[in-house]
């Protein structure tokens, strides 16, 4: 319930990190659309499904498909923090999902590493704010910052492209309280 409460603020975002990967691509890559799938950590249940932009008709199921399988075989695969862990393209397995603490965070429309790498910023941006800095949370993000980014360009720019809003709830949250 509460990522449906905060689909316009998701759909923002996708929007603005979708742009930012376009940016440092050639035209005949860039995207602009396809679908996210929140899956509850503990339970593998929907917590959200979404379309974002612009998604190619003949390619709207696909991209539907994957951002269901992406994530349910994440869940199959609690050793996994990526659904790049158990990537077998010849089985049409993708990478482009993540293992946050709250949701297995699953896009599918754009490439690959800026699937996953959006799922990250996500993770960064939408997890609880207090969970962030500590514990799984901290374990979890330390690993998608500083391993992940090794193999995939997208992370950091787009990680950093919301962190400067999550600063500002940061000193916001700080000045309420």
């Amino acid at each position: 319930y509460q990522l449906f409460r905060q689909c316009a603020d998701i759909d923002a975002l996708i929007a603005r990190l979708i742009s930012k990967a376009n940016d440092d691509l050639n035209d005949s890559d860039k995207r602009f659309g396809g679908y996210l799938t929140a899956l509850e950590t503990r339970t593998g249940k929907p917590a959200l499904i979404m379309a974002h932009g612009m998604i190619p008709e003949e390619k709207q199921e696909k991209y539907f498909s994957l951002s269901q399988e992406k994530p349910l075989r994440l869940f199959q695969h609690k050793e996994h923090n990526t659904s790049w862990d158990s990537r077998d393209i010849g089985q049409s397995k993708f990478g482009g999902a993540i293992r946050g603490v709250e949701y297995l965070w699953s896009f599918s429309g754009h490439q690959e590493l800026v699937d996953e790498a959006l799922d990250i910023a996500l993770f960064y941006s939408m997890e609880p704010f207090h969970e962030i800095f500590s514990g799984n949370c901290k374990d979890l993000f330390a690993y998608y910052w500083n391993e992940v980014s090794k193999r995939n360009k997208f992370v950091r720019p787009l990680v950093c492209d919301v962190r400067n809003k999550r600063l500002n709830t940061c000193f916001e949250y700080l000045i309420q309280s």
